[in-house]
């Protein structure tokens, strides 16, 4: 014999299943979180860089290489073949911090070797990531320009010198 269940309790049933199936997607999110930065850290690790800094200095000719090797793809293949302007804002917004250079949101979309719109569209996209951080002139309030965020560029940092570390031993 089945006992029947009120829209009442039904009700709070179904309320408190959808906060614990909330609640389980925001843990899911930390472990993914913490799980990347484990990588992340593993991954250094694995080519001698340690996460804090230590290290080769990092040259911003070796990153603007980089990006001059990125470019000449071009010559050979069609441009769009290898479209990827995160990782070429990423490069830009690298190495200029290296040389102490601030972006302005008109060159990053250059550097970016894509239409405005879409270069656009990326930066929206990094800066709600957390991956970039938009600063407004305080001189010029129509111009805003963008950084790493401290994380981001800690990434980058450790990528390119495990990259100019493996670089060394091609050449």
């Amino acid at each position: 014999m089945a006992t029947a269940i009120s829209p009442e309790v039904n009700g709070k049933a179904t309320v408190r299943l959808q906060q614990l199936s909330e609640e389980v997607g925001r843990i899911a999110d930390v472990l993914a979180a913490l799980s990347e930065h484990e990588a992340a850290t593993a991954a250094m690790a694995a080519v001698g860089d340690s996460p804090d800094g230590e290290g080769q200095r990092l040259d911003s000719g070796f990153i603007r290489s980089i990006i001059r090797v990125r470019r000449l793809r071009e010559h050979f293949f069609k441009g769009d073949l290898f479209s990827d302007p995160a990782w070429d804002m990423l490069l830009d917004l690298m190495a200029a911090r290296v040389e102490r250079r601030r972006v302005a949101v008109s060159s990053l979309c250059i550097a970016a070797a894509v239409p405005p719109t879409t270069a656009l569209r990326w930066i929206k996209s990094l800066c709600d990531e957390g991956l970039f951080v938009r600063i407004a002139d305080p001189e010029d309030g129509r111009r805003v320009f963008i950084e790493l965020s401290a994380e981001t560029a800690a990434r980058m940092e450790a990528y390119l010198r495990s990259a100019q570390r493996i670089a060394q031993f091609i050449t």
